[in-house]
């Protein structure tokens, strides 16, 4: 793993993080990064866990020296360490950079500091297939001009033929068996008597048990660093976020399917965290993802219902799974939550 040491070319200090300017040795972390991610979660959130990183920062040591802090959220290994005393004792351990949640490939607009290992990732571990899950929703929706890709086994011949069906603007449903116009031996049978009567069984891929488990997980983490967004440290180190980073290291199971809610109608439903006021049955907080696809001019919100703060919190969502399985049903009344930061989220 990458580390470097950062060299500062102007003072600073903890009341003044804006006048940092750095470079540094093979890592690059923007001064635009530093001011916004240091004052927002280390000043109000991470300072009160020094014990979390103390040892693995500084070592043995009587006393802490005066500096800044950013831990990755996601593995709370890699970090960056702003010394005051001696700046050119500061380090990071890894590249970082902001990570989109959710992921740009479905409009993502929101960003959060995490180290590059954890971005890329969970990039190609699970986030790279929301944007077929957008596919998917936007087509069983009707959505015109979507569209998803399809095999044809066309009666007496051999083999899958690769085609695509869409939804056009009509909200009718088309489909084509050769879109390309590139199989010979295909454009030759369909000029024969044989083709006209020739049934077509169309083979529509459908997501497995693994590939729905990356949706959650890519879901999930979206939720974590909304609450991380909101929160900072104080959800990153509770209980229910350590269990909800081992459900994106695979060692739990998320008791919900996510995301919990697919809302077509979002004019009033407000992005970000919520507290579920109404029905009581399921008082807990709700993370608004706006999820948007612009080729087809679609916007939805995938909602992912978090655990309750409380001790069986976890548990409770078991009970929600039943709770909600006629959640269209449902009067739902939430309340925003307001953010720790004051910030634009």
């Amino acid at each position: 793993m990458a580390s470097g040491a950062i060299l500062i070319r102007k003072g600073y200090n903890i009341g003044k993080i804006n006048t940092i300017k750095m470079e540094t040795r093979n890592i690059f972390v923007s001064h635009e990064v530093l001011k916004e991610h240091f004052i927002k979660y280390f000043h109000q959130s991470l300072v009160k866990y020094y014990s979390k990183y103390l040892i693995k920062v500084f070592g043995e040591t009587a006393e802490m020296p005066i500096h800044l802090a950013y831990l990755c959220p996601l593995c709370l290994e890699n970090y960056i360490v702003l010394r005051n005393d001696n700046p050119e004792l500061s380090r990071v351990t890894s590249d970082f950079n902001l990570d989109h949640f959710p992921p740009e490939s479905v409009g993502g607009k929101n960003k959060v500091l995490v180290c590059e290992p954890c971005n890329r990732d969970a990039g190609s571990a699970f986030d790279f297939i929301l944007k077929e899950k957008l596919k998917q929703e936007t087509f069983h929706r009707k959505i015109p001009n979507s569209k998803l890709e399809l095999r044809a086994a066309i009666e007496g011949l051999k083999g899958n033929f690769k085609g695509h069906i869409n939804i056009n603007t009509d909200a009718n449903t088309e489909f084509s068996y050769n879109p390309n116009k590139k199989n010979e031996y295909l454009n030759n049978w369909n000029k024969t008597q044989e083709s006209q009567k020739a049934s077509i069984t169309l083979l529509i891929k459908k997501f497995t048990e693994d590939e729905n488990l990356k949706v959650t997980k890519a879901f999930l983490k979206s939720a974590y660093l909304y609450g991380f967004y909101l929160w900072g440290y104080d959800f990153v180190f509770s209980t229910n976020g350590g269990l909800i980073r081992k459900v994106l290291a695979d060692e739990l199971k998320y008791p919900l399917d996510l995301p919990t809610f697919w809302i077509d109608d979002i004019a009033h439903i407000p992005e970000g965290i919520c507290f579920i006021e109404e029905p009581i049955q399921i008082s807990t907080h709700i993370v608004n993802i706006p999820i948007i696809s612009k080729e087809l001019n679609y916007k939805a919100i995938a909602s992912v219902i978090l655990p309750a703060p409380e001790e069986n919190g976890w548990e409770q969502l078991l009970n929600f799974a039943t709770f909600l399985k006629d959640w269209e049903k449902l009067d739902i009344k939430l309340k925003k939550v307001p953010n720790l930061f004051n910030t634009t989220i």
